[in-house]
């Protein structure tokens, strides 16, 4: 799941550490050859104002400003873990496949985290889409990742669910993908292929971030 408007993602969103970034053709080409041709978006989230209009049973708007509210309303079944689905799944997503200039989520919470010594470099006080700077695409995994297909080969059955966030806020693990660099301006440049980099929580710590909270040498936030 990618692409919540910067007007609705404090709502639902605990991870602080995403900006929407436009694909180019070169990327969707590698994310397609990885096996990523889809993601389900929340809206009109794609960069070019379309209103996509789904309401869930009860007439709640799914593209409402604060979809926390949607969430939060006893008048309808949307939840937090199944946001980015559709209103038939008690979401308020549609599946999209993947084309030039749409907007995806990317990673800006620092790469030494994430990549170990592989992000070492790109750790300052520079932004986070200077150019050289590795880029990572941010991607909830939800029910409709077909990783959690039972019925395929491999499949999981159980979509893990993060629970250190709040009730209306999206309750699932980030996987980061390496899909290149950044260029001039913050321009996407694709690499030679799109590949797993790390897994966050909800709110993106990492694992040993996260371990630190459990076993009490950090606190949780």
């Amino acid at each position: 799941a990618a692409g919540v408007q910067a007007a609705t993602a404090a709502s639902v969103l605990a991870i602080e550490d995403i900006e929407p970034k436009a694909l180019t053709a070169d990327v969707v080409e590698i994310l397609s050859g990885g096996g990523i041709s889809q993601l389900q978006y929340v809206g009109g989230d794609l960069g070019d104002d379309t209103v996509h209009g789904f309401v869930t049973a009860t007439g709640d708007a799914c593209t409402d400003t604060n979809l926390g509210a949607t969430v939060a309303s006893r008048s309808n079944a949307v939840v937090a873990g199944n946001i980015f689905m559709t209103p038939k799944a008690n979401g308020c997503g549609f599946s999209h496949t993947l084309a030039d200039t749409d907007l995806i989520a990317v990673w800006k919470g620092g790469y030494e985290r994430v990549m170990g010594q592989a992000g070492t470099g790109f750790d300052s006080a520079a932004a986070f889409d200077s150019e050289g700077n590795p880029a990572l695409l941010a991607v909830g995994l939800g029910p409709s990742s077909t990783l959690f297909n039972a019925n395929q080969l491999g499949g999981m059955t159980t979509v893990p669910v993060y629970r250190h966030v709040s009730e209306t806020e999206y309750n699932r693990f980030v996987a980061l993908f390496n899909i290149g660099t950044y260029g001039a301006a913050g321009v996407l440049v694709a690499g030679e292929q799109a590949t797993l980099a790390a897994i966050v929580d909800g709110a993106g710590d990492t694992k040993e971030e996260e371990l630190g909270e459990w076993d009490g040498t950090r606190n949780t936030i």
